[in-house]
């Protein structure tokens, strides 16, 4: 009976959106499929499949057949699984791997949730291979034509018939436009959202009885299941990843560094297809595996391309830095085969099916912890993991506490040592030991900050693959330099621009308005109280002085410290309080100094009045 009803509700969620499926789980009122199908268009991407996604009892079958092979699968996996406890890690990847679609994925998350499975699982994880038997040609010209609605021999001059490469959800042609433009054309394969959806919801009914039966203890697998549910949506949806290479062609483009994004031609984009400017140089799997092996030949001719293997790994781990912490959004998986060195050298990124993000506050809290470490602040960097944690437990922490800072403290010494191996100098050594640590203590870190740590653990352990020699510590330290050093000259900029000098006189010339009555009354009438009264309240005259020379020293001290905090602690100690405090005045802080020191300066009048 439960296959039964699993088979059903398979049924309705692959013809049917995903938020009609969660209305059905909730028992209210919905419109009957089978007429929802009559007013849906084709999903995108399904040509292939689409007379069996309108067919209910082929549909039907495709789950039974599908949800059998994979339970057949996962009965191997499991006694598997229970008798090779030194293979755990390869038997679990290899298992989702012949799952496929939807386990993949699933794998992937897991990979980057180095807080609910130990290292060596991460790791082996990291390494799923995404591979799918290429769609023939002519579907994947009949997907093309019918998403953007014209024939093939309008759209390009060229195209390529055979793939350049097949993965799980879609593979990619190379194509030329009628400009001439070179181009690739990623195309998802015919019906792969029936699989996907299939597997989606067979995995929250594993999801739901492993947590029933207790066998996820410590996991929430139903935040994991709602993770991978969002992350299958958007890569089914190929309009997010043409938007993220949009995004980051433009960003990438605007900085300093020499790295580049492959352009987008949005008039051949849709749901189920998206054309990109096809970046040529060489592969980073190709540079690193000449390394490996010694290929001095080879290196030398890349070198007088401007492509070197120290000059690359600087590049990547400036780059890495800069995304996540100068533009906030970064590619997040910057493996060997997404990264491509063009001539001259410049660094090349494809494949933005995986993109990170950090709003303000994960930002703040990321740049701090990173910056600590860099600067070898032991006790800052500790708080700063803390405050990347999701919700504390109520519990002593002390323990915790110096084990991370004992952490910290030999990672460091560790970078200053010459000789010392890779995996104890990188930061993967470092964060992998550290989510240990918080694994055996029951702490989590949100996936956003995972997939942070995982960008910059994968390019780090290639710099150091390229450049054994790399000061990272060094190259960080030079970053957040640079980082201060620009958000001083974006500050002053602004401080300096035509709209603040004028704003910052208007401001000044509205408080003049009130300042003659308040001069008068300070310059003639108070002096002339305190001599009226000289005899009976001789003191009283010395205590004011007294007081204004106090307030005299406050304003001076109040306006140097305002021009001293934008001017010289931003660059200088931009995490410190002093800068926090002034620069939370904005752009008023002229204004501020100002009126500081001109308070100073009444004072003064009044001193030498009274004296």
């Amino acid at each position: 009976m439960p296959f039964v009803v699993g088979a059903s509700l398979a049924f309705v969620d692959t013809v049917c959106p995903f938020d009609t499926f969660n209305v059905l789980i909730d028992n209210r009122p919905t419109p009957d499929p089978s007429a929802a199908l009559a007013t849906l268009p084709p999903l995108p991407g399904e040509l292939h499949y689409a007379r069996l996604d309108r067919n209910p009892m082929k549909l039907l079958l495709l789950y039974i057949s599908r949800t059998g092979l994979t339970a057949a699968r996962t009965w191997v996996f499991l006694v598997s699984f229970a008798f090779r406890r030194a293979a755990r890690p390869r038997i679990l990847r290899r298992y989702l791997e012949r799952c496929g679609a939807g386990f993949v994925k699933l794998g992937q998350v897991l990979a980057m949730r180095h807080d609910f499975l130990p290292a060596e699982y991460c790791q082996e994880l990291m390494g799923l291979l995404d591979q799918l038997p290429s769609s023939p040609a002519a579907e994947i010209v009949a997907t093309i034509e019918a998403e953007l609605g014209r024939p093939i021999g309008e759209l390009f001059a060229e195209f390529d018939a055979a793939p350049l490469s097949s993965a799980s959800v879609a593979q990619v042609h190379a194509a030329v436009l009628h400009s001439g433009e070179q181009v690739v054309v990623k195309v998802k394969h015919p019906g792969i959202d029936a699989r996907y959806r299939i597997d989606l919801l067979n995995l929250r009914i594993m999801a739901w009885l492993g947590s029933l039966l207790g066998i996820f203890r410590g996991i929430d697998a139903g935040a994991v299941a709602r993770e991978l549910e969002r992350i299958i949506l958007e890569e089914l949806d190929f309009r997010h990843e043409a938007r993220n290479i949009y995004v980051l062609h433009e960003l990438l483009k605007s900085d300093q560094v020499d790295h580049y994004g492959p352009a987008l031609h949005r008039q051949f984009c849709g749901a189920s297809v998206i054309t990109m400017e096809r970046l040529r140089g060489v592969w980073m799997r190709e540079i690193l595996t000449a390394s490996d092996q010694g290929d001095e030949e080879r290196l030398r001719q890349w070198s007088a391309q401007g492509i070197t293997r120290a000059r690359t790994a600087r590049l990547l781990l400036r780059s890495t830095l800069e995304q996540c912490f100068s533009h906030r959004i970064f590619h997040a998986d910057p493996h060997a085969g997404n990264l491509i060195l063009m001539e001259g050298g410049t660094l090349g990124y494809v494949d933005f099916g995986t993109i990170g993000w950090l709003d303000e506050k994960l930002w703040s809290e990321q740049f701090a912890m990173n910056q600590a470490i860099a600067t070898g602040q032991i006790h800052r960097a500790y708080e700063s993991i803390l405050d990347t944690l999701e919700p504390l437990p109520d519990t002593d922490l002390s323990g915790f506490e110096m084990e991370v800072k004992t952490l910290l403290m030999d990672w460091l010494f560790a970078t200053k040592v010459p000789g010392t191996p890779i995996q104890e100098r990188s930061s993967a050594g470092l964060f992998l030991r550290l989510f240990d640590l918080l694994r055996r203590q029951g702490l989590n870190m949100s996936l956003p900050s995972l997939r942070l740590c995982r960008a910059l653990m994968i390019s780090d352990i290639i710099s150091l693959r390229l450049d054994p020699n790399l000061d990272r510590l060094k190259e960080l330290q030079d970053y957040f330099d640079d980082q201060a050093r620009r958000d001083f000259e974006h500050v002053l900029a602004q401080q300096l621009s035509w709209n603040a000098v004028c704003a910052t006189t208007a401001g000044i010339a509205r408080m003049m308005q009130t300042v003659p009555d308040a001069v008068a009354f300070l310059r003639k009438r108070l002096p002339q109280f305190g001599r009226q009264y000289e005899k009976a309240v001789g003191g009283f005259e010395r205590a004011s002085l007294m007081a204004l020379g106090n307030l005299r020293t406050l304003a001076v001290l109040v306006a140097l410290a305002i021009a001293g905090g934008r001017l010289f602690a931003l660059r200088v100690w931009p995490g410190s309080w002093w800068a926090r405090a002034t620069g939370s005045l904005g752009d008023s802080w002229w204004l501020a100094a100002g009126a500081s020191a001109l308070i100073a300066l009444m004072l003064a009048r009044m001193i030498r009045k009274f004296r």
